[in-house]
């Protein structure tokens, strides 16, 4: 009885030969078939429990992805050096491939999310990773590179102190570069979109001398002229998200 038991077990838990002979067709599908299949692929692949999943059929749903960031990049540097291309519609299925691969929680997914830091789905399943994501978060975070969306990973990094769900939560030191980063983003030349997230960011550290940073911001119009911020109309949104996060954080 408790091999029969055992063997139950192992069949429920194992895929079958038909289902990984599947999967292999999957994976040469995403790497061959036309867009519009490798569509459905993705959509079927996700019906798929991720503790189903095959190795191989994970590495080409990466490759994928990759295939499409290449795409766009070189679509880019054609734009910039003067062509005229055609449209091409690849939102839905690179949101729907995004979601997908967001489901595994093994960190060889990290670099190829963090390469499309958008979409509260990829945001949340950085963030759940924690300690292991900090350091390439924090470097994208700290970029002088507006196309590196320095915005959204502080925005991640922001979700990593706050959500419950994080798997290894942040370390001391790991706190600490994050205090350091809100701080050195909080300062004169940062561009309004930057100066916004890291107010957020300033107060879900709930770093004393940030949160002082902040108060200042809410209440003081003068404390945004000394980061640079001359404009009425930009001085009144900081000061509207500083008021919104010191709000939040007293709820």
């Amino acid at each position: 009885m408790k091999t029969s038991l055992f063997l139950l077990i192992g069949l429920i838990a194992v895929p079958s030969f038909a289902q990984v002979i599947d999967q292999a067709g999957m994976a040469e599908e995403l790497q061959t078939a036309p867009q519009a299949r490798r569509e459905s692929v993705v959509a079927a692949v996700r019906r798929i429990p991720v503790s189903e999943r095959q190795p191989f059929l994970l590495t080409a749903l990466l490759s994928e992805l990759q295939r499409l960031r290449n795409e766009r990049n070189e679509r880019w540097l054609a734009l910039q050096s003067g062509k005229t291309l055609q449209p091409v519609s690849r939102g839905e299925y690179l949101f729907l491939l995004l979601d997908t691969i967001a489901q595994h929680e093994d960190a060889i997914v990290l670099p190829s999310l963090l390469a499309w830091l958008n979409g509260t789905r990829v945001l949340d399943a950085i963030a759940d990773f924690g300690e292991e994501a900090v350091q390439q978060t924090l470097i994208i975070a700290g970029s002088p590179n507006p196309e590196d969306d320095p915005s959204m990973a502080m925005e991640v990094l922001k979700r990593m102190l706050e959500r419950k769900t994080v798997r290894k939560p942040l370390s001391a030191e790991s706190r600490g570069r994050i205090v350091a980063l809100a701080s050195r983003r909080l300062s004169v030349g940062e561009p309004v979109a930057i100066l916004s997230m890291a107010v957020r960011l300033g107060v879900a550290t709930r770093d004393p001398m940030l949160l002082e940073k902040v108060r200042e911001l809410a209440s003081n119009d003068e404390a945004s002229v000394k980061l640079g911020i001359v404009a009425e109309e930009q001085r009144r949104s900081i000061r509207s998200v500083a008021e919104r996060e010191l709000a939040g954080r007293n709820r």
